[in-house]
């Protein structure tokens, strides 16, 4: 999940044209907090994703299921509840 969530973030903000260190120092992490999340060495905690979630202009679920079809994930978001 760890390796799943980092591989995520990583490609969110590489899209985005944002460094590792903008994306610390946004979310108020240090720079080695985000490359060990990126590696899959670290799973962030709920809060700090969906800090990062927000600063990617992404939500959590772009980071929970990013395997899930546009289709499926076009349901999830529809739900109640769903973003």
């Amino acid at each position: 999940m760890a390796k799943r969530v980092g591989a995520r973030v990583r490609e969110l903000r590489e899209s985005g044209g944002i460094k590792r260190e903008r994306l610390a120092w946004d979310c108020d992490l240090d720079r080695a907090y985000i490359g060990r999340s990126e590696a899959g060495r670290r799973l962030p905690a709920l809060p700090v994703l969906a800090q990062i979630a927000a600063r990617l202009d992404a939500d959590l679920l772009d980071f929970a299921a990013p395997a899930l079809s546009d289709e499926r994930a076009a349901l999830v978001r529809r739900a109640p509840g769903g973003k």
